[in-house]
């Protein structure tokens, strides 16, 4: 398929455990490269212009599975393992209603975001998810095209009103208060006693307290 969902093994080493990431819009393997934890193998999804089931039998054998929901991957991961089984599900930075005026991102701020990337590019985007870990830690920046980028998030806004809401049980949902993407309170409307809030940023993934 054209624009195919990207699906990749950042780790396969035949470990006993298994983390599967859906990142966030804008995202590659770049964002978790740095995440090899002894005894798991690390699989992920991003870029969803074409959202897709990802074939399960490759997941089986694992003793101990998490499913990691980062930002929109939240939405995306119950597009996409609805059926799946896993031990452990937890979202960060995110809800599955994404574009929504109290459990998501308002319709605004989701149409001004896609104006300002048309016209202005991704860096003030990257600002707002990374803060000051762009210039400290460029590495985990995606290396992606801006057009594939702004195709994504149009594909995005799309899919989100045009699917149903998923059946999906998220056991744990972590909330940065430091997230300027996802709106704090919209974020804690949605989960309410499920949220475990820290202090992280939007982008989770070097904060130690997630």
């Amino acid at each position: 398929i054209e624009n195919a969902m990207e699906q990749h093994w950042l780790v396969k080493n035949g470990n006993p455990n298994l983390v599967v990431f859906a990142l966030g819009w804008s995202c590659d393997y770049n964002s978790v490269a740095h995440l090899a934890e002894r005894g798991y193998d690390i699989f992920c999804v991003y870029d969803y212009r074409n959202i897709e089931r990802v074939d399960a039998a490759q997941f089986v054998h694992y003793e101990h599975k998490v499913l990691v929901g980062w930002s929109f991957g939240v939405w995306a991961a119950e597009q996409i393992f609805s059926a799946e089984d896993f031990d452990r599900t937890i979202a960060i930075n995110g809800t599955p209603y994404p574009i929504d005026s109290s459990r998501g991102i308002p319709q605004r701020v989701a149409n001004l975001t896609l104006r300002a990337l048309k016209s202005g590019g991704i860096e003030q985007f990257n600002l707002n998810t990374y803060g000051t870990l762009c210039q400290t830690n460029p590495e985990i920046l995606p290396q992606r095209e801006l057009s594939s980028q702004v195709e994504e998030l149009e594909r995005l806004y799309e899919q989100i009103e045009a699917r149903p809401y998923a059946e999906f049980i998220w056991r744990k949902a972590i909330v940065g208060n430091g997230d300027r993407i996802f709106p704090v309170a919209n974020q804690l409307n949605f989960w309410g006693e499920r949220a475990t809030v820290t202090q992280s940023p939007h982008y989770p993934f070097l904060d130690s307290q997630t």
